[in-house]
């Protein structure tokens, strides 16, 4: 990306939209998800939450949870970026800086000690920068902080985005990556903690999801069944077997959906087997 904000201010792009746009790409995508998690403030979502339901940041976001590890990988990206020094020159020209005002001068999005910087030739280094906690042992919290903003956008973009953005968010197998998501999280969750249960976060994608489909959501999870979801539901039976909690959460997820076309996928020959 461009490190300097040449471009951003000669498109005359708000800080929002830069955001955005950085979230795109891997160089510190980390401390931008944070960042981007913010839209959804009261403060924001009506001047600058529509981003959130662009294909492709659904697509980043959906990609962020589908693969294990993928979270890490961005906060080592993201510390990576951090260390590289760039010119004093382009110092006031820091993310930082774009995120405490607009192009223009006037008030933009807020800045805070989650705002990516870089540590200049000049400055004091990695060590003074307010992210350099990714580097010092803060890594698990700042994914945390990224994985739950992550979550929150999905959930902002399926509830008050169009048809189309839902559409793009099935396309993309939002369902599948959802459900994997809350079963990956309960097993490395099980041994540590007591009476947990699927995430509610994730489950808040998936009740906006129920919601704004209505009556067309069997017709959507008929479609996720035969399309591979039978295999995800199986390859979660231990924890089902193992935790009362998972179990309630896909069987109630099944009752909303079975009707005669969920029926016939969840029971389809191919299917039987599993």
């Amino acid at each position: 990306m461009e490190k300097s904000q040449t471009v951003w201010k000669f498109l005359e792009m708000p800080p929002p939209a830069v955001v955005a746009t950085r979230y795109l790409f891997k160089s510190q995508r980390l401390n931008y998800a944070r960042q981007c998690g913010k839209l959804t403030d009261p403060k924001y979502d009506k001047e600058h939450a529509y981003r959130l339901t662009h294909p492709m940041l659904v697509k980043t976001s959906l990609r962020l949870l589908a693969t294990e590890g993928a979270l890490q990988e961005a906060a080592k990206t993201s510390a990576a970026a951090l260390a590289t020094p760039e010119p004093a020159a382009e110092e006031s020209s820091s993310p930082r800086t774009v995120m405490r005002s607009s192009v223009d001068g006037g008030a933009g999005y807020p800045s805070d000690a989650s705002t990516p910087q870089r540590a200049s030739s000049q400055g004091s280094g990695l060590a003074d920068s307010p992210t350099s906690a990714i580097a010092k042992g803060g890594e698990a919290a700042a994914i945390q902080e990224a994985e739950a903003s992550i979550v929150e956008m999905l959930r902002w973009a399926i509830a008050n985005g169009t048809d189309q953005v839902r559409q793009h968010f099935l396309k993309e197998n939002g369902i599948g990556v959802l459900l994997s998501f809350i079963f990956r999280k309960g097993r490395s969750e099980s041994s540590r903690e007591e009476g947990f249960g699927p995430d509610q976060r994730a489950r808040n994608v998936l009740n906006a999801l129920i919601k704004a489909a209505g009556d067309k959501f069997s017709s959507v999870f008929a479609h996720f069944l035969s399309a591979g979801g039978i295999s995800v539901l199986s390859e979660s039976v231990d924890l089902l077997q193992q935790h009362q909690g998972f179990a309630d959460f896909v069987s109630k997820l099944l009752w909303i959906a079975w009707d005669e076309e969920a029926q016939r996928a969840f029971l389809s020959e191919g299917h039987i087997r599993e």
